[in-house]
C-alpha cells in the first residue's frame, strides 16, 4: 500500500510568506489528475487556484495572495 501511494499520492507542506502566490509539490512521477489545497486546514475550491505540471513539478498558484504564516497543505492524485 506504501508504494501505491507513492506513486499516485504526494503531498507538500509550506507556510507561506507575505504575499506569495505560488508553490510547488516536486518529485512527481506523472502529472496529476488533481491537485487540492488546504489553506489552514480548509479545502480550497478549484476556482480559488490554478495547478501546472512540468519536470515532475505541479505549481500552484493562487488567485490571492497569501498571508505570512498561512500554512498550506498540496495534495496531488494520479488516478
Amino acid at each position: 500500500i506504501t508504494t501505491l501511494e507513492a506513486n499516485f499520492r504526494m503531498t507538500a507542506e509550506h507556510t507561506a510568506t507575505a504575499g506569495q502566490t505560488q508553490m510547488a509539490i516536486a518529485n512527481l512521477t506523472a502529472a496529476p489528475t488533481d491537485v487540492e489545497v488546504f489553506m489552514n486546514g480548509i479545502r480550497l475550491a478549484s476556482s480559488d487556484y490554478s495547478s501546472a505540471y512540468g519536470a515532475g513539478t505541479s505549481t500552484i498558484t493562487l488567485g490571492e495572495a497569501a498571508v505570512a504564516g498561512d500554512v498550506f497543505e498540496l495534495v496531488a492524485w494520479k488516478i
